[in-house]
């Protein structure tokens, strides 16, 4: 199942299982951070049309995997 995905200045998503699921990035940029916490490491930012593997949900924010990054941005 794919899944839109919505970045304005911090990540915004659709509702996402708690299963793996794939989505795309909407947005110019999505900063992705190494822990659900703003200030966390910035492990790399997304662009519009990313493809990324969601992983899980952990309150306000979904941990992603793209290529070798893995982290979280926020809903």
């Amino acid at each position: 199942m794919i899944k839109k995905i919505l970045c304005l200045t911090v990540a915004l998503f659709t509702s996402i299982s708690a299963f793996a699921t794939s989505g795309f990035v909407t947005s110019k940029l999505c900063p992705v951070l190494s822990e659900a916490t703003f200030s966390s490491a910035r492990l790399g930012v997304l662009k519009n049309g990313d493809k990324v593997e969601c992983l899980e949900e952990a309150g306000r924010w979904i941990k992603i995997r793209k290529d070798n990054i893995e982290g979280f941005v926020q809903k």
